[in-house]
């Protein structure tokens, strides 16, 4: 399991997403697209339960991709789990910007530069290395 991971329970608590969780948990009960659609226009009004996954049974950020696509993943990730999540969310950012970059830049090449997007990468590398010191810090003066 990826280090992205959430559970159905943290998804119904991070807002108001009745008719994609419905969805999702339809995709997880084994049905169909046509089922997922069906239970996502029925659910929009109330939280679908499960059949088949536990509340608290990690679902990860590959999965909700898979079913519910780029948006929903993206959206999720305000439940996932894993501890320093905020660094890792500032650097999928910056490895998606990364990656699109040549698709912007062929339309618009005077748009961002390789150097702001090393400038963005290093500033999340940096913040979340910062964070790892302060942790190692704690730890070695036992107050963690």
């Amino acid at each position: 399991m990826s280090n992205y991971h959430t559970t159905l329970s943290k998804l119904r608590e991070a807002g108001n997403w009745k008719g994609r969780y419905a969805y999702l948990v339809t995709m997880l009960d084994g049905g169909t697209v046509e089922d997922a659609e069906a239970a996502e226009a029925e659910n929009n009004g109330g939280y679908k339960e499960s059949t088949s996954h536990a509340d608290h049974e990690p679902i990860d950020l590959a999965t909700i991709l898979r079913y519910n696509g780029i948006d929903d993943a993206l959206w999720s990730l305000r439940a996932m789990d894993g501890g320093e999540i905020d660094k890792r969310c500032r650097i999928l950012a910056c490895c998606c910007a990364a990656r699109s970059t040549p698709i912007f830049e062929h339309h618009d090449p005077s748009d961002a530069t390789d150097n702001e997007l090393d400038a963005a990468r290093k500033a999340a590398w940096a913040a979340a290395l910062d964070d790892m010191i302060t942790i190692f810090e704690l730890d070695m003066k036992g107050t963690r």
